[in-house]
């Protein structure tokens, strides 16, 4: 059968890298209009995997085998937009459309077709988020599903005493612009301790699907990631960056838990980590960074005075732990920590390399 209107059947092409990253073409017709490889099956095509190989050829340059694409066993039924009606018989409302996966070992160039005019690589969260179709959201979806761990390497946040994972929101932003994909993990800071809530962490992540789980944690969280390696050690690899960590307690908390209303303002955690819990613990089987800050603006001076240098909670000497990887210290305060482009930048390279310079 041939027809000089378009077949309402296409197929849809998710293609990912190893390292968790989803392509993304941005059509030339559309502004703003972001998707994965998609296509229609012309009119002599029998076979939806043949057209996925021949569009992935025509709008990217990507060879691909037929083998080689994983069928998602999605065929989806969505109606056809206003703007592109007038290329199907009038009779035609819906699209039929088969989607596939390509797994890629690494980011590479491609060659567009002009209907598109860029293309990126995005880590999935965010893919999900670009893309304009219901249709691709549940693609991609799926592909971080039946793909083996999606292929995807992530970053966790661990945010520190009295805070939620909103309070790491700028950070996160700066990692997924260089990259990442990132994701937040929340406790109970007062009420739970060390223990308790490295359980926590770990039933968190063990709803991740990720071949590589980094974890960044800021001040008590630090803390909170000690414990989960040393109660819980995850099995699978990753760096660890420390914001500001107690690690060898802190002068400015025990000043405080000096009174029964400041013990109860610490929480369970803190005073465990004031009673010496962590002195026992071993060093986390990963790289781990310490990242100190030295510009003294904060709560901590007004319970007590630190020696310099210090980030106005914690003193530098505070935040060391022997046999870390490396440890640096910048002039930012201890919340500005979370603020600071310097900082992110020194996470961001800590993550992709195992050092701050």
């Amino acid at each position: 059968m041939t027809s000089s209107f378009k077949r309402p059947e296409s197929v849809l092409v998710v293609v990912v890298t190893r390292t968790g990253k989803v392509l993304l073409l941005k059509r030339a017709d559309h502004p703003d209009f972001w998707q994965s490889v998609t296509g229609a099956m012309r009119w002599e095509e029998r076979d939806p995997r043949a057209t996925a190989v021949r569009e992935l050829r025509e709008e990217t340059g990507l060879a691909a085998e037929p083998a080689a694409l994983r069928d998602l066993g999605l065929t989806q039924r969505y109606p056809i937009l206003p703007q592109w009606r007038q290329r199907y018989a009038p009779e035609v409302t819906e699209n039929t459309e088969h989607a596939f996966a390509l797994e890629l070992p690494e980011e590479t160039r491609l060659m567009l077709h002009p209907e598109h005019t860029e293309y990126g690589w995005f880590p999935f969260e965010e893919a999900v988020q670009r893309v304009a179709s219901w249709a691709n959201r549940r693609a991609i979806d799926e592909v971080t599903r039946r793909l083996p761990a999606g292929g995807r390497e992530i970053v966790v946040l661990v945010h520190g005493l009295w805070l939620k994972g909103w309070c790491t929101a700028l950070l996160a932003w700066r990692l997924r612009r260089a990259g990442f994909e990132v994701h937040f993990f929340s406790y109970p800071t007062i009420r739970a301790g060390l223990r308790e809530n490295a359980a926590r962490l770990h039933a968190y992540l063990a709803t991740l699907r990720a071949n590589t789980v980094h974890l960044v944690g800021h001040s008590l969280g630090g803390v909170v990631i000690r414990a989960l390696f040393q109660n819980f050690p995850p099995p699978r690899p990753g760096r660890i960056v420390m914001l500001a960590p107690p690690n060898q307690g802190s002068m400015a908390a025990r000043q405080l838990a000096r009174g029964r209303f400041g013990r109860s303002l610490l929480g369970k955690s803190v005073m465990e980590l004031l009673a010496g819990m962590p002195s026992e613990w071993t060093m986390p089987a990963r790289e781990v960074g310490i990242i100190s800050g030295t510009r003294p603006l904060g709560l901590g001076r007004l319970a007590t005075r630190l020696p310099l240098p210090n980030d106005g909670v914690l003193t530098v000497a505070e935040t060391a732990l022997p046999h870390a990887s490396v440890q640096v210290a910048l002039p930012v305060s201890h919340t500005g920590m979370l603020l600071s482009h310097t900082a992110a930048a020194a996470v961001v390279r800590f993550l992709r390399h195992g050092r701050f310079a």
